[in-house]
């Protein structure tokens, strides 16, 4: 066996700094960790971060702190150099392999993480003392009505206007998809089922992603994953009613 330097990998997510300054772009690799550069045209400025199975990550504004995550809800803060925080919430079980989480994008100090059923909230991550190790209580709240029993979420995503406005997907991943809102989510609000006419023959699709128009929450795009399927569906009311945007592919 030779080996010639050749590295290969799949990455999960990749997070950009909202603002230059510190890390511009961190990524979370398949089997390989999460990985940073601070210049994203040099190939050779790439630093590791984290180990495990690297997977979603975000970047504060001028980078003040880093969230990273691994395989099966993992998830900790770096606040640079080098002070790393376990921010897990206590309680959250049946985590997705590669679970969702995601800043507010009015607040960054509040988080939304992504369980089996629904979303926990987390009202101030600043609460959480540097250098914690374990998963913690502090600040997390569980939005118990708007879960979705004994469905995985699969994806959130958080609005920027309206406030306080997150979407997300779960799935059995055999015959039970939907795609929900909350409109209250800091108030525990309950949820509105809001699922797009997406459609199988032969496999359940599941919610893979959620974009909404930051100058207009009730404009939407949520994509589907499986085979056989019409996965891309686009809403302007908040999910009152649809437009597929998907081509179906065998």
């Amino acid at each position: 066996f030779i080996n010639r330097g050749f590295v290969t990998s799949q990455i999960y997510t990749l997070a950009i700094a909202p603002a230059p300054g510190g890390v511009t772009l961190i990524g979370g690799l398949q089997d390989n960790g999460i990985w940073g550069t601070q210049s994203s045209d040099d190939p050779d400025n790439w630093f590791s971060l984290f180990g495990g199975d690297g997977a979603f990550t975000a970047v504060t504004q001028n980078a003040s702190a880093l969230y990273v995550s691994s395989q099966n809800g993992n998830i900790w803060r770096i606040t640079p150099p080098q002070s790393y925080s376990a921010i897990a919430p206590a309680g959250a079980q049946n985590y997705m392999f590669i679970a969702p989480f995601v800043l507010d994008p009015n607040n960054e100090q509040v988080m939304y993480v992504a369980e089996s059923g629904g979303v926990w909230r987390n009202s101030d991550l600043s609460g959480i003392p540097e250098t914690n190790t374990r998963p913690t209580a502090t600040n997390w709240t569980f939005l118990s009505t708007s879960a979705q029993n004994g469905l995985s979420t699969s994806t959130v995503a958080a609005a920027k206007t309206p406030a306080d406005r997150i979407y997300f997907g779960a799935t059995d991943f055999q015959t039970n998809t939907r795609l929900i809102r909350v409109d209250n989510a800091s108030g525990n609000g309950a949820g509105v089922i809001i699922t797009p006419p997406v459609t199988s023959s032969n496999f359940a699709p599941y919610p893979s992603s959620i974009a909404i128009n930051p100058n207009n929450g009730d404009e939407i795009i949520a994509t589907f994953s499986n085979y056989n399927i019409e996965s891309i569906w686009y809403s302007t009311n908040a999910g009152a009613s649809w437009t597929n945007m998907g081509i179906l592919r065998a």
